[in-house]
């Protein structure tokens, strides 16, 4: 086989192996996410939330970058609003920027 060819195969099949990959860790963090989501009770503090979405992510390897939490009037007020001590009464916002290191050999 052609060595262009072959790189270009190796090149091709590791393109479809990240999107894959890249695919199933969306979904983990998804559900990750949802879990400690269907958890919340009103009184919990934005701190309590966001300490249990960190103790769920680290038990499955991935690490947060961002992690916002914010309730009720504070969803409203700040754009990006990181986790307080104030409690939750009706609503919260959950987001995270996840990533976990993997190494793919081909």
């Amino acid at each position: 086989m052609n060595s262009n060819i072959k790189s270009l195969l190796i090149k091709d099949r590791r393109e479809k192996d990240k999107k894959v990959h890249d695919f199933l860790e969306e979904q983990e963090s998804d559900e990750c996410l949802t879990k400690v989501a269907m958890e919340i009770k009103p009184g919990q503090s934005e701190y309590q939330i966001g300490a249990r979405i960190l103790e769920e992510f680290y038990q499955h390897g991935i690490n947060l970058d961002v992690l916002i939490v914010g309730s009720d009037s504070r969803i409203f007020k700040y754009r990006h609003p990181i986790p307080t001590n104030k409690k939750v009464e009706r609503y919260v916002l959950l987001h995270s920027a996840a990533r976990r290191w993997v190494y793919m050999l081909m």
